[in-house]
């Protein structure tokens, strides 16, 4: 291939690279895979915290961080999640060094006070 053939061709398989639907998401809710905060958080729903990975608060991604949950006598209940320090959800049955397992729990208004 001479000089000016082969940058026409780089660019072309560039220019291909870019053409079709940008399924990885980066856009609107339904493209980015990731529920609304809103849509998640209610009151006496269900939440599996080991399949639950964040939710979308208008344009910010919000990750989820548990930590464990100790009763007044500091046994190990479980893991705990928290939404705007409005919003609870306790996995009772976790594994006390993974968080791994359990039962998922009930989203509530009051806090657990893990």
């Amino acid at each position: 291939m001479n000089k000016t053939v082969l940058p026409l061709v780089v660019l072309a398989l560039l220019g291909l690279g870019a053409c079709g639907d940008d399924s990885r998401g980066g856009g609107d809710d339904e493209s980015s895979g990731t529920p609304a905060c809103s849509d998640v958080w209610e009151v006496g729903e269900t939440l599996d915290l080991n399949t639950y990975e964040g939710c979308e608060d208008g344009d910010s991604i919000v990750a989820v961080v548990t930590m464990g949950c100790y009763d007044a006598d500091s046994k190990y209940v479980g893991q705990f999640t928290a939404y705007e320090d409005r919003l609870w959800v306790v996995q009772s049955g976790t594994d006390q060094k993974t968080g791994d397992g359990g039962t998922p729990g009930k989203i509530t208004d009051v806090d657990p006070e893990c």
